[in-house]
């Protein structure tokens, strides 16, 4: 949980980094929304990272570990069948942003806590 905490953070740092040099994000070349960036980044990062910490103590961590896992089981499986339709609409290239989402919601539906 924390390193998909730690590797959200970081893709989306990235961006951010990119967009202060004064270069737009290629991330925003397609049709994506600023609304599931700050929920991740918001929300996701520090629920990941706190339920994984918590998870390494007592059982509280399980309750938030359970919750985090669900969201981002669904965040990434929304996002999956995004990109997947983005593919077949526009006849996108680019199959490696598939895959990564679909590993990413792989490993949060089915990883145990």
């Amino acid at each position: 949980m924390e390193v998909l905490g730690v590797v959200l953070l970081l893709q989306y740092l990235e961006q951010i980094l990119t967009a202060s040099g004064g270069t737009a994000p290629a991330a925003l070349e397609h049709y994506t929304t600023l609304e599931l960036a700050a929920l991740e980044l918001g929300i996701m990062v520090p629920l990941h990272i706190v339920g994984g910490v918590l998870l390494c103590g007592a059982t509280p961590g399980a309750t938030c570990s359970q919750s985090s896992r669900f969201a981002a089981a669904m965040t990434f499986i929304a996002l999956s069948v995004g990109q997947v339709l983005l593919h077949v609409s526009f006849g996108g290239k680019n199959m490696a942003s598939i895959a990564q989402m679909v590993a990413f919601a792989a490993i949060a539906t089915f990883s145990r806590s």
